[in-house]
């Protein structure tokens, strides 16, 4: 069955921008608020600019959909992979179902003229300039398909499952489970190593105890 929606009191927000600019933003009214498309993947090839007014009277749908952070299970670099990572040591949890209402991007880039040559989107942040071993990187650009490719509807990214075992012994036992996408894909044992632990894709192990419950000689996890 599909993950359902998580209550809104069990949602984390973590705002990702920080700096005087994000600052500013969370103080200014809605009707000073704008949103603004340059490059030349446009067909006028200059700004296009949106008022927050302007973005609400576009017409909107609501979807559920899974979010996950980039960082989950990243707390896991080390704990079973030995590679010791910066950032908030997430488990398998920084995940979740919500249901969200708004206007579709593709809405707000056919509206703004998108070009049929249009490769990539690069939504800027209003962070501070990212600076790591005394390089600028600039402000946080996370780049984008502008165009996605076509794929079969689906009703979750992710479902819940199950599947027969029964332990030979009592003791303790690591359980993986390992995965193929449709293209043969298959999930690696060991992630490739960033220090910031980021889209940790590796096998996770998941360590439990069998013991047996007494009297009628039934084992249990």
């Amino acid at each position: 069955m599909p993950y359902p929606p998580a209550p809104a009191r069990r949602t984390l927000l973590k705002p990702l921008a920080a700096g005087p600019a994000a600052s500013a933003l969370g103080g200014l009214a809605a009707a000073d608020r704008r949103l603004t498309l340059r490059g030349d993947g446009l067909h006028g090839r200059g700004p296009v600019h949106f008022t927050h007014g302007q973005l609400r009277d576009l017409p909107s749908v609501t979807r559920t959909a899974l979010i996950e952070c980039a960082g989950n299970g990243r707390g896991l670099s080390t704990a079973q992979q030995d590679r010791p990572v910066t950032g908030t040591a997430w488990t398998p949890g920084a995940v979740g179902a919500a249901r969200r209402r708004g206007v579709r991007l593709a809405e707000v880039l056919r509206r703004a003229g998108i070009a049929h040559d249009a490769v990539d989107l690069q939504p800027r942040v209003l962070d501070d300039p990212y600076v790591f071993g005394g390089v600028d990187f600039g402000r946080v650009r996370r780049p984008r398909a502008a165009r996605p490719a076509p794929r079969r509807p689906r009703r979750d990214g992710r479902v819940r499952w199950s599947v027969p075992w029964r332990p030979h012994a009592t003791g303790r036992v690591t359980l993986l489970s390992r995965t193929t996408d449709g293209a043969g894909n298959t999930r690696p044992a060991q992630a490739v190593h960033n220090t910031r632990g980021y889209l940790l894709d590796a096998v996770v192990r998941h360590p439990v105890t069998v013991v047996r419950r007494s009297g009628n000689g039934r084992t249990f996890v």
